[in-house]
Formats: C-alpha cells, sequence, structure tokens
C-alpha cells in the first residue's frame, strides 16, 4: 500500500498526495487487521476531500474529528501536492472546553431535575433512593468537572491575577475564624514583631481557594483541630501545616503523594487521578501562579508527620525607596483623595445589591447559559436608571454577551472580578 501520511512528532504531518488520488469513502478494506492503516486512509480520503473543496493556494483550517489543524502547502509538481499539517493549539483547547462545557450543563441539568423528582410523592422508596444516589453522583462529577476546567484555565490560559496586598497573618487569622469546628482549637504561631510591616502581593480569593482545596483535602484523613500552624520570616514567608500523630498511617494517602510526584515528572495523566490528589495538584498550581511554592510531605520516620508549606516572596513597607516617599509626599492628599473620588463610577445602593443578588447564582465561568440568563437581568436593571449612572454596566452587559458568544472563558473572568468590584463599592 502506498505511504500517504508521514508523522513527524504527536503535532506535525506531512501528506502527500498524487495528482490522480481518488477520494473515495470506500478505498479502504474493512476487513485488513492493521487498524493504523485504515485509520491512515480515512484521514487522507478526509483530507483529499478538504483540498479538492479549497483553493491550495489559501487553504482554510481542516477540521477532522473535531481536531484542528493549519495546513501548508510546501511542494507542487505535475504529479504530486504536499502539505505540512501542524496542529492548531488555540483552536483545539478551545474545542476541548466547548465539550467539557457541555457535559457540565448536562450534569447541571441532572442536579436540577433530580432535585425536583426528590419532591414527588408518588414514588416508591427504591425510585428516590435511585434519584438520590443520581443526584449525588452528578453533583460529584459536576464539582470535578468544573475544577478540571478551571485547573486547564489556570494551566494553559495565563489569566492574569489582579495583585493585592495582604496582611500574612492578618489574613489567616480571619480564614481561620470561618471555620468554627476547628477555630478555638488551632493557634497560630508567629512572632507579631516580624510581621508588623510586612504584606504579600497576592489575590487573595485564589489564596483562599489554595487553603480551601487543602483542608478539604485533609478533613477525611487527619483530625483537623490537631493541626499546627506557624507564620515564619526567612527569606522569604512561610505558612506551615504540621500534623504529628501516631494515629496517622494512611498509606492510601501515602501512596497518592507519590503518584501525584508521579504526575508532575510526567510519568502518569490527570485522568488516573482521584478528586483529593487533583485538589492538591489545583492547590500548588494556584500557589505557583501566584508566584509561590507549595509543598506537602510525609516524614515516616516521625511517626508519619504531615508538613505542608506555602512559600511566598513578601513586600517590607517600611522599605519603600526615599525617591518614592518624595514623589508621593509632592502630591496634595487632598487633591490625590478628589481625584480617586472623581474617578470612581458611582453605583446607585439599590442598583449594586441588585447586581450583587443576581450575580449570587453565578458558579464560576463556565456555565455559559447563567451568564446570558445574568446578562438579560442587567439589561432589565438598566433602564429603570440614569443612562449616566448605567453607562458603564451597559458596556459590560455588551461584553458578556460577545465572550458568551464566542466561548471566551478569560474575559468572563475579568468581567467576573468588575462585577465583585461593583458589588462592594462603599
Amino acid at each position: 500500500m502506498q505511504k500517504y501520511l508521514t508523522q513527524h512528532d504527536l503535532k506535525a504531518f506531512t501528506i502527500l498526495l498524487p495528482r490522480n488520488f481518488k477520494v473515495n469513502n470506500q478505498s479502504y478494506n474493512l476487513l485488513e487487521k492493521d487498524f493504523s492503516i485504515r485509520a491512515e486512509n480515512v484521514f487522507v480520503n478526509h483530507f483529499a476531500k478538504f483540498i479538492i473543496a479549497n483553493d491550495v493556494e489559501n487553504l482554510p483550517v481542516f477540521n477532522f474529528l473535531s481536531v484542528f489543524y493549519n495546513v501548508k502547502l510546501v511542494e507542487e509538481s505535475d504529479a504530486i501536492l504536499k502539505f505540512n499539517l501542524v496542529l492548531n493549539d488555540s483552536l483545539n483547547k478551545t474545542m476541548w472546553l466547548r465539550l467539557k462545557h457541555t457535559v457540565f450543563n448536562q450534569y447541571n441539568a441532572l442536579i436540577g431535575f433530580s432535585d425536583v423528582l426528590t419532591e414527588v410523592e408518588v414514588l416508591d422508596d427504591d425510585d428516590k433512593l435511585l434519584i438520590q444516589r443520581i443526584n449525588k453522583n452528578a453533583r460529584e462529577m459536576f464539582k470535578n468537572t468544573k475544577l478540571l476546567m478551571e485547573f486547564e484555565q489556570i494551566k494553559d490560559f495565563n489569566f492574569e491575577l489582579k495583585s493585592r496586598s495582604v496582611s500574612p497573618q492578618e489574613y489567616v487569622l480571619s480564614y481561620l475564624r470561618h471555620m468554627p469546628d476547628i477555630f478555638e482549637s488551632i493557634a497560630l504561631k508567629y512572632n507579631p514583631l516580624d510581621f508588623e510591616n510586612i504584606t504579600l502581593n497576592i489575590d487573595n480569593e485564589c489564596f483562599k481557594t489554595s487553603l480551601d482545596l487543602l483542608f478539604y483535602s485533609l478533613k477525611e484523613i487527619i483530625d483537623l483541630s490537631k493541626i499546627n500552624l506557624e507564620l515564619e520570616l526567612k527569606d522569604y514567608c512561610i505558612l506551615r501545616l504540621d500534623y504529628n500523630s501516631d494515629t496517622f498511617n494512611d498509606n492510601e494517602f501515602i501512596y497518592e503523594l507519590q503518584l501525584i510526584n508521579d504526575f508532575y515528572q510526567g510519568g502518569i495523566d490527570l485522568k488516573h487521578l482521584s478528586s483529593r490528589m487533583f485538589y492538591l495538584i489545583y492547590t500548588r498550581l494556584i500557589v505557583e501562579k501566584l508566584g509561590g511554592e507549595f509543598t506537602i510531605t510525609i516524614d515516616k520516620l516521625s511517626n508519619y508527620r504531615l508538613l505542608v508549606e506555602w512559600i511566598f516572596p513578601f513586600i517590607e513597607e517600611k522599605n519603600i525607596s526615599d525617591s518614592k516617599l518624595e514623589a508621593d509626599q509632592s502630591v496634595d492628599k487632598n487633591e490625590k483623595k478628589t481625584l480617586a473620588i472623581e474617578n470612581k463610577i458611582k453605583y446607585p445602593l439599590e442598583l449594586r445589591r441588585e447586581i450583587a443578588h443576581h450575580f449570587s447564582v453565578i458558579d464560576g465561568v463556565f456555565v455559559l447559559d447563567d451568564w446570558k440568563a445574568f446578562a438579560n437581568r442587567l439589561d432589565i436593571l438598566i433602564v429603570k436608571y440614569n443612562p449616566a449612572e448605567v453607562k458603564e454596566l451597559k458596556q459590560i452587559v455588551e461584553n458578556i454577551y460577545i465572550a458568551v458568544k464566542g466561548f471566551d472563558i478569560t474575559a468572563l473572568q475579568l468581567i467576573m472580578n468588575k462585577i465583585r468590584q461593583i458589588s462592594k463599592m462603599e
């Protein structure tokens, strides 16, 4: 059999087509044992149809089974046409997200439908139990699919995180207060004098997510009320979680940590990881995205001591350069305050409350139907207010429609941050 296709690597191919190549869906033998040959013929036949239908000098993107390739004619003669094909990473990432988004919405619908069915009185106990199991499984898959898409968003799309100044000890203490079941039993150890003028330049929402995911991963295997938390200042700011107990000997968790190391070394694929392992990898990704480091280890020689560390560069405010201080002092404080007020768009209190109310149903950036419904509600709100008060909001609504239509996840992330700012305005 003539060889038409040459694969250079996972992303690049060369296809050599004779001028008299016959395009026929039945040109390959279904009884052939070598599936790779049959698959090659299917691919080449599909590509030949694509070439016939288009101008070889100006070829569009080639789509084969929802995988997209950029095509370039590299050689032409009376006998053959030779093309190079390279995967279009941008389109393929978007398509992969679209497919997961479809699955995500199906789980969402399944959850809602099973919620309704649980209220039906005529169902017998076995049916109700089955519906409850469907609901539980759908919720778990919904959560995991959402995390997977967020994982890829952070890993691949590289959207800019908004930096904020966070006082590390105040932030961690504030976080623990929202965990009443363990707050009373956990003492955060730190030297107040060390942290008096120290801030972390990180996005505190992402920092919170990293803490949430870690505690969620650990709560099934350790007693969170017995952990030790410590903030230490060396060359970096270190938040350390220490758990040392004779009762901690979870071989499954120890094995999972080894699999996580294998994942980072390219030894296994993401799909082989459990939910708990995925949460820990996601935690590490967030921390690295914030400019820090995240490690989790188990010391078998010390009664299986569990040690988790977040390591961040810090800003020492008292070391601000003299030139910057002089520049700041040269501007009148009242003038700066006035400029800030003038440049800040004032939203009526009632409007902000309504925006926050409608925004509360948005679960991340992936349920596009929810975003479209949110934009529709904002459209209804806008007509109730003075056009000058809602000029920016009207533009935001237009941007939502554009982002939803184009499946622009990065744009929706930026819009989400803006809506949060509006909702919290003083």
